[in-house]
């Protein structure tokens, strides 16, 4: 296992570092969080603490660098960019084998955080982190294509300023939270492809005026005689729910004909 400690003392020049000096609390934290992303992600570590196979582009992360540099030499927007006050404010590092548990609790602690995008790294598991629901400043929460378990969580609810949110892909269960409807600012929602059973009308709430695009395994109205999982009057694009079956289509109603089908 490796010691965060340990480095983070590097970091702060106790031990003849020179990166961060002491007073920089804020940095001192986001560099922390940024760290235990990794090495959560990051999969297996050898006896020295290092990744045995790591992540496809290291983008320069837990190094003595300023952690406002921790992106890409191929391709810099990937890994961190910070806002004129050299606070965190994107982490993507969609498609670049993450591989492991998002941390439980740190993430929230990258408050002016806007946008999020650990999508299509297929093994990135375990459940959703709450504490993700008090990043105030986010607009984009991208998690799709990987192999999250468990339920949406409430805390979501509290995402007033977010603008797109996927989950495509995962395996996540049960019912969608009543607490989604106060997310007022959706434009785009991703759900399909994963276990929902229910309530995805929530997001149909009258708050959230700007939804342009909406696609979950939803209650089919001249769906064709797939199977489909639970009923969304907002949205806009119905797919079967099946993980071998990626066919999804336009969610109208169903006028005329035998519609007892959709209710199996």
């Amino acid at each position: 296992h490796f010691d965060l400690s340990e480095w983070m003392d590097v970091a702060v020049g106790e031990e003849g570092g020179s990166v961060l000096p002491p007073e920089h609390e804020e940095r001192l934290i986001q560099r922390y969080i940024l760290a235990v992303l990794y090495y959560s992600t990051v999969g297996e570590l050898n006896d020295e603490g290092k990744p045995v196979i790591g992540w496809m582009d290291d983008a320069n992360f837990v190094t003595d660098s300023h952690e406002c540099e921790w992106s890409s030499s191929d391709t810099p927007s990937l890994g961190v960019t910070c806002d004129d006050d050299q606070r965190v404010s994107v982490i993507d590092l969609h498609n670049n084998l993450l591989s492991g548990v998002l941390p439980p609790r740190e993430l929230h602690g990258l408050t002016n955080l806007t946008k999020l995008d650990l999508s299509h790294n297929l093994n990135i598991k375990g459940p959703l982190p709450k504490t993700l629901g008090r990043l105030s400043n986010l607009q984009l929460l991208l998690l799709g294509h990987n192999s999250l378990t468990g339920t949406i969580p409430t805390e979501y609810g509290s995402l007033t300023k977010l603008r797109e949110f996927s989950l495509v892909y995962n395996g996540l269960l049960g019912s969608v939270p009543s607490e989604v409807s106060k997310m007022k600012s959706l434009t785009n929602i991703w759900l399909n492809q994963n276990q929902l059973t229910g309530g995805m009308n929530n997001f149909c709430h009258d708050d959230i005026k700007g939804l342009v695009l909406f696609y979950s395994d939803c209650f089919c109205r001249t769906f064709p005689r797939e199977y489909a999982k639970v009923d969304c009057v907002c949205c806009t694009i119905c797919c079967g729910g099946d993980p071998q079956d990626e066919k999804c289509y336009p969610n109208v109603p169903c006028t005329g004909g035998d519609c007892s089908y959709c209710s199996r």
